[in-house]
């Protein structure tokens, strides 16, 4: 099967700022022109609705994991009225077949519905799920876009002594204390698939093309230690 040249994840985090979804989504239309990728949202406030619900109601970790995953769906149709270029996609074959210079979104209930292949439980998010499309899609480089620069050792929004931790490998990720930017299933599932993963600053979108163009940006790399770890240019 045909990978894709890597997943994005944008957080639901970035759906705070109309201007900041705006300029990375017209960063990533660019970015489409050379490469194929394959964006997955995040849940944001449609999940933080879900969350509430589940702990208001005591509801089932099975319904819970499906609603949030169609939060994940709704935040797609919400992200395609932000760029005339994205085209919303429900299977992976349909993104393969979008032109260049086009943004395929996929909503993943379909895929996750037709395979179920992750825990029911809050510990599993978009980023998971972004995981596992790289790993069904045979792509190896997953881009966590989110509202922070990466990876910390403590919470950079309420810690003056944060600090961004540059590079770490998955197996240290998940059994180290720390504010990780992703959801605690991930660094598991990118050890599992031999993924490499850069958490970025989606605020600041040509941080995406300076990654890919090996210039030196400011975010965190996540790899997996049984695969090794590629060069990138770390500010």
């Amino acid at each position: 099967m045909e990978s894709f040249d890597f997943i994005v994840k944008v957080g639901g985090s970035l759906s705070r700022s109309k201007l900041s979804l705006r300029k990375l989504f017209e960063e990533l239309a660019a970015i489409s022109k050379n490469y194929e990728l394959l964006v997955v949202p995040g849940g944001g406030p449609f999940a933080d609705m879900v969350r509430r619900i589940s702990y208001k109601f005591n509801i089932s970790d099975d319904a819970a994991h499906w609603m949030a995953i169609l939060a994940m769906d709704q935040m797609g149709f919400f992200f395609s009225d932000f760029h005339p270029n994205i085209r919303v996609v429900d299977e992976i074959e349909e993104a393969r077949q979008i032109s260049r210079g086009l943004i395929p979104v996929l909503i993943p209930s379909k895929v996750m519905f037709d395979n179920d292949p992750l825990p029911h439980s809050w510990d599993v998010t978009s980023d998971s799920i972004a995981a596992y499309i790289a790993h069904i899609t045979s792509t190896k480089r997953v881009f966590i876009l989110t509202d922070v620069d990466g990876v910390f050792t403590s919470d950079p929004k309420s810690s003056p002594n944060a600090e961004l931790i540059h590079e770490i490998s998955a197996e240290e990720l998940s059994y180290k204390n720390m504010c990780t930017s992703v959801d605690k299933t991930f660094p598991s599932l990118v050890s599992k698939y031999g993924l490499e993963c850069l958490v970025l600053n989606g605020r600041h979108p040509e941080r995406v093309t300076q990654a890919l163009n090996n210039r030196k940006v400011k975010g965190t790399t996540i790899y997996s230690s049984t695969s090794g770890r590629r060069r990138i240019n770390l500010a």
